[in-house]
């Protein structure tokens, strides 16, 4: 034939072709190796939570309304629901269902309240939200601080530290103010970083003085056996018996690594794929060979 031909007169463009051919091969054995599949079948993407974490800093007998949104991605129309879990004694849901068309939002207000006897501390749960089977939680922070503390902190996770891996550096822009009219010194500071789960997974301290407002930026070492999700730097300042606060969340996630089996499959079929251009460009030099002893004894 034709392609043949063309094979036997430029046996470097058909070992080219083939290798070509054989590094697409590669690829797809990695995806297999369970590299890059994309999941398919699911619901779960057929809607979406605006925001994915709240966090809520309350006075002792203070209340604040928070609004989360719900976008129905879908085709078809969804029964939401939604509950509070582990966190029932600080949220009331105003309307805890509603019904979206295709391509509808809507929104669901909540009340968030501390009470007055409510000790200053760090309270985390979940909001779930059900549409039929299928379940989405959002990761709630509440901070609770004394009522009549002097100071007021804020705690601000830069952008690029949203989303850090184990191990890496937490690092968190830290406003403190003196609300009194004098300067306040030996100021206790404490830093805890808590799972959702309220776990404690690692706690700093300081000791700091401030006349009218302190401003700086803390960096805190995330531990390597930190365990993937969300995560929060729960930050208090404590004077005189009083505790102000401030909270922030961030998520701890997976590096992208290339698993060794996967590497093993691809390098394997890198391999043998060459094996196979290799045989196949002898033989093809061998054909032409045979072809022009053919001429020679004609």
């Amino acid at each position: 034939s034709k392609m043949m031909e063309l094979f036997k007169a430029n046996p470097l463009l058909s070992l080219f072709l083939l290798s070509t051919a054989g590094l697409g091969l590669a690829g797809v054995g990695q995806q297999l190796a369970g590299g890059g599949g994309k999941e398919v079948g699911t619901n779960v993407s057929d809607f979406e939570i605006i925001p994915e974490s709240i966090v809520v800093n309350l006075r002792q007998g203070e209340i604040k309304e928070i609004s989360l949104t719900i976008n129905n991605l879908g085709g078809s129309s969804m029964d939401i629901s939604i509950r509070a879990e582990n966190v029932e004694d600080f949220v009331i849901i105003r309307n805890s269902s509603l019904t979206l068309l295709p391509g509808e939002s809507g929104t669901i207000t909540m009340d968030f309240l501390a009470r007055e006897n409510t000790p200053p501390n760090l309270y985390t749960g979940k909001l779930i939200v059900n549409v039929g089977i299928i379940e989405k939680e959002v990761f709630v922070a509440i901070d609770v601080e004394s009522k009549e503390s002097l100071l007021d902190v804020e705690a601000k996770i830069p952008n690029r530290y949203l989303k850090i891996f184990p191990g890496e550096d937490l690092l968190a822009d830290i406003k403190i103010y003196n609300l009194g009219e004098s300067k306040i010194t030996n100021i206790a500071v404490d830093y805890l970083i808590k799972d959702e789960n309220n776990n404690t997974i690692k706690v700093v301290s300081d000791t700091v003085t401030i006349e009218n407002q302190l401003i700086f930026t803390k960096r805190i070492n995330i531990p390597k056996e930190t365990r993937i999700g969300k995560h929060v730097i729960y930050m208090t300042v404590t004077y005189d018996g009083k505790i102000a606060s401030s909270s922030a969340v961030f998520e701890v996630i997976m590096e992208e690594r290339i698993s060794q089996k996967q590497r093993t499959y691809a390098a394997l079929i890198v391999v043998l794929t060459t094996a196979w251009c290799l045989i196949v460009y002898s033989l093809l030099r061998k054909k032409e060979y045979s072809d022009i002893l053919r001429v020679v004894r004609l």
